[in-house]
């Protein structure tokens, strides 16, 4: 598949693309941190904006 062609309105294409392999390729990204929180921990997110809070709970 041609990158240059997917665009960020794709979003038919994209609803075919499991969370997994989108978190996955997400990470990896420029400018993108991860961070994994064990199961029944809490933790705080405080981020300096602009910026775009995700929750994955998988």
């Amino acid at each position: 598949m041609d990158e240059q062609k997917i665009r960020c309105n794709d979003s038919e294409l994209i609803k075919k693309i499991p969370t997994c392999v989108l978190f996955e390729e997400l990470k990896t990204r420029e400018g993108v941190d991860a961070y994994y929180i064990a199961p029944y921990d809490e933790v705080e997110v405080k981020a300096s904006g602009p910026a775009t809070v995700l929750v994955v709970i998988d």
